[in-house]
């Protein structure tokens, strides 16, 4: 999955949502509803945004399908993020994603179909960079490995907390995502003659508990996802006593930082 700065402010509230076994529970059918706030400063607080939103997510374990609706706006920022999939084989598969964003009249759209009995994933991605609305746009096919499960952000987040997904010897959790290819050193503004294609490449979130208090903590190196993204400076997620992820914090380039909490309402 493509996360340009837009994309990386809609996509963060998934795994907050979900990081927490108690939304494997008991029950064949189950529904979970959330809000969540973000505050985002670029350029040193330049520009800031900030975003209200509501999470609603439903599992029908007896039809083996889940569906999750993330959205929100704020001043001169909308996003709305669908992802929907089928359980197999006691993993979650997500079989469409859909991002939307809009940010200071930028638009920025990713859709994704997933066919796992074929084999072949739809990608599709068109947006505007930041500050001077150059256009980036990707329509490709992938074929995994068969060995390469896929998933999305929120699919990662839910095989997580049912342990499909496991953490290896050194504490990381591992799976593959779709993103848009990019050149290693890309700034946040650049955009590549010729176009893009899609590809999968890893997603890895070191976990292990904090010094002070005991409680697990999520790192996520975005230089593979993100030009936004600050070498050294990864993705920080701070779990409660239960697992459920607290808060979340990205320093990116250029002075941009991001700030996330989410509540649980129902």
């Amino acid at each position: 999955m493509v996360l340009t700065r837009r994309e990386f402010l809609t996509s963060i509230p998934l795994i907050l949502l979900l990081l927490d076994r108690r939304l494997a529970g008991a029950g064949e059918e189950s529904r979970r509803k959330g809000s969540y706030h973000v505050d985002a400063g670029v350029f040193f607080g330049l520009f800031a945004f900030n975003i209200d939103g509501s999470i609603d997510e439903q599992i029908d374990r007896a039809a083996r399908r889940y569906r999750v609706v993330v959205a929100g706006q704020g001043s001169q920022v909308a996003n709305r993020l669908e992802s929907a999939g089928i359980l197999r084989d006691g993993r979650f598969l997500p079989t469409a994603t859909d991002i939307f964003l809009n940010l200071r009249g930028r638009e920025s759209r990713t859709t994704i179909a997933y066919d796992h009995d074929r084999g072949l994933i739809d990608y599709h991605h068109v947006s505007q960079t930041f500050l001077l609305g150059r256009r980036r746009e990707v329509h490709d096919l992938v074929r995994p490995n068969a060995d390469q499960p896929v998933d999305d952000l929120l699919t990662t987040a839910l095989n997580y907390a049912e342990g499909a997904i496991g953490t290896d010897a050194e504490g990381s959790l591992r799976t593959y995502v779709v993103r848009r290819t990019r050149p290693e050193n890309e700034s946040p503004d650049d955009v590549q003659l010729g176009g893009y294609r899609a590809e999968i490449v890893p997603l890895v979130i070191s976990i292990a508990p904090e010094a002070a208090g005991g409680r697990d903590v999520g790192r996520l190196d975005l230089t593979r996802l993100s030009s936004w993204a600050r070498r050294g400076s990864p993705l920080r997620i701070t779990f409660g006593p239960d697992r459920r992820a607290e808060s979340i914090q990205a320093d990116l380039v250029f002075g941009t930082s991001v700030r996330i909490t989410v509540q649980s309402t129902s």
